[in-house]
């Protein structure tokens, strides 16, 4: 949690030198999950309710249509049924759930549809995904229940993973936004050769306040 605070404090600060930029602050809640295959197969998958929350900049970069760089906190994991086995978590394990604390740091294009100050926005672009801790539980097929750190390691777990991210919302004349999101998951988390494909999945809602609030608007005409 003290990385996260550092991470927003800094983007703050930086952020806040533009005068023109406005800065919004979000948070909300997520459904997460996963695509998880072991040979190809689909494995049964359970959500769980997570949460969001950050800080983002909105830049404007040509008519209606803005630069959206965010840095945010995510609550990511799955609950999987092992109906085939396999060596992660462990050759014996039926089941397995995974709670992790994420920073994503997504970089977006967002188009507002219309000029008016309460209007409807399109979102959308990549995202780079820091697996900061996380804690593991799994069933073994003879009734034990183990606990552990999520290792990220060669042959564990990855320390990154991207994603690919959609969003719409609506933003308000008083600076109040929100908005629904898709997250998909574009590389594996798995980091074991011959091991389950796991690409985390999630969507939800979140709600945010610009703490700037006044209207951005881009002259286009041509300068003489």
């Amino acid at each position: 949690m003290r990385v996260i605070l550092i991470f927003l404090s800094l983007f703050v600060a930086q952020i806040n030198l533009a005068a023109q930029n406005l800065v919004g602050l979000l948070g909300g809640i997520q459904f997460p999950g996963a695509r998880y295959e072991i040979l190809h197969q689909s494995q049964p998958i359970q959500r769980f309710m997570g949460i969001q929350a950050g800080v983002q900049l909105k830049v404007p970069f040509d008519v209606n249509l803005y630069f959206v760089p965010s840095i945010r906190y995510n609550l990511r994991g799955y609950d999987v049924q092992l109906e085939i086995p396999n060596g992660q978590p462990h050759p014996d394990a039926i089941e397995n759930s995974i709670r992790l604390h994420n920073l994503e740091t997504a970089v977006l294009l967002q188009f507002d549809l219309g000029s008016n100050p309460n209007h409807i926005f399109l979102r959308g672009g990549p995202s780079l995904e820091t697996h900061l801790s996380g804690t593991e539980h799994y069933l073994n097929s003879n009734g034990e229940l183990v606990q552990q750190p999520v290792s990220f390691a060669r042959g564990e777990y990855g320390r990154y993973s991207l994603n690919l991210l959609a969003e719409v919302g609506l933003e308000t004349r008083s600076g109040w936004f929100a908005y629904g999101f898709y997250t998909y998951g574009a590389t594996s988390i798995s980091n074991r050769d011959y091991a389950p494909a796991i690409k985390l999945r999630s969507f939800g809602i979140s709600l945010g306040k610009y703490l700037n609030t006044k209207k951005i608007i881009l002259d286009t005409r041509n300068i003489e």
